[in-house]
């Protein structure tokens, strides 16, 4: 059956055979097809640039796990081995998500919760000669990807080139050779990362298929459903890691959010950078007004609420999942315009701030007499 009679087949709900079909090429290997957007040749079954997509994303996260492995989980030796022939500029960025990784379509650095690998360029490695010397023969992708037949096709311009340093180069790719795709340890790996991720895939699928005019052309299906198939997977990995889309003006961040389970101090923390929690908002009956006093006990039962329902879009948030008072929300759900909300309580921060030592005296003098 064509690509556009088997859609029409899930569409009706008569079967899966679709999916089927497109997970079966994903065991397959794709690279002969290539890919290039907009480019497909549909004299081959169009379902074949679906599975390359799919595979594509899973050769790389499989990579990626594997590089993380290498690069911090191995022994000294292992890791001096890998750094003497990739370096560190190695392939760990891209956004990917896990319960141990903010993700980020930036690179990561530690500093801002990303985890990006920096290259101390005063530092020399295999991998950036051969780069400097083209003339070698060696296929640089396919080396970064553990790939080393170009390196032992041009061995003896090696040899003559570095002498006897070229025994280094050798024995790092012997070494390495296990992390290639035609290895048994990449092939067990793989199966897990089908394992891992490939439930994502087929619900992102089924959404995408859902949703296509068959109608269309058949390259306009192909791209379809690539742009459906990656977003509603980062949704669903989302979804099951915990990992947020957040907006900040025209900049979008992913992070892991981070809610306090002390909600009542956290709010207090975020509405005055104060907490009120041991000494109650009553110990301040004498510098505030009736409706000062109302207006932020208002805005502490909102915040709290938010914070215990875990309303991420009610909140700030920094690249690292630390939330910040979102006023216009809060404004918003008083009814106010955000410039009279920010005024009113910036009066009651100064008031608090203003008595908060001659407070907190008298409220543990009481304490110690009671």
């Amino acid at each position: 059956m064509s690509m556009k009679e088997l859609i029409k087949d899930f569409k009706a709900g008569k079967n899966n055979d679709v999916i089927q079909k497109i997970l079966g090429y994903v065991d397959m290997d794709l690279m002969k097809y290539g890919y290039d957007e907009g480019k497909e040749n549909l004299d081959v079954d169009g379902l074949i640039y679906i599975a390359i997509k799919i595979r594509a994303s899973l050769l790389k996260d499989c990579f990626r796990e594997r590089n993380f492995r290498y690069k911090y989980q191995s022994d000294a030796e292992d890791k001096a081995d890998y750094k003497a022939l990739f370096g560190n500029k190695n392939k760990l960025k891209d956004y990917f998500f896990d319960e141990n990784k903010h993700a980020n379509l930036k690179d990561w650095d530690d500093n801002e919760g990303y985890n990006v690998i920096k290259a101390d360029d005063t530092e020399s490695y295999w991998l950036e000669d051969l780069k400097d010397n083209p003339w070698l023969g060696v296929d640089i992708d396919e080396v970064e990807n553990y790939n080393f037949d170009s390196i032992w096709k041009n061995k003896g311009k090696l040899e003559r080139h570095y002498g006897g340093q070229s025994h280094e180069l050798f024995y790092l790719c012997k070494k390495f050779r296990k992390l290639s795709q035609d290895s048994r340890e990449f092939k067990r790996d793989f199966k897990e990362t089908k394992k891992k991720l490939l439930p994502f895939f087929v619900e992102a699928l089924k959404h995408g298929l859902k949703k296509i005019d068959v109608e269309r052309d058949e390259k306009e299906i192909v791209k379809y459903l690539n742009l459906a198939l990656q977003t509603k997977f980062i949704e669903l990995q989302m979804k099951e890691t915990g990992v947020k889309r957040i907006r900040n003006g025209k900049e979008s961040h992913y992070i892991k959010p981070k809610f306090s389970d002390d909600a009542e101090n956290e709010a207090w923390m975020m509405i005055l950078g104060k907490s009120l929690k041991f000494i109650g908002a009553d110990a301040f009956d004498g510098y505030l007004t009736k409706s000062q006093k109302e207006f932020m006990l208002k805005v502490y039962s909102i915040v709290k609420g938010e914070i215990e329902n875990e309303k991420v879009e009610s909140f700030w948030w920094t690249p690292d999942g630390k939330a910040y008072l979102k006023k216009i929300y809060v404004a918003e759900r008083m009814e106010m315009s955000e410039a009279n909300f920010k005024n009113t309580l910036k009066r009651i921060e100064n008031k608090i701030y203003d008595n908060w030592k001659s407070v907190f005296s008298e409220v543990w003098k009481l304490k110690n007499i009671g």
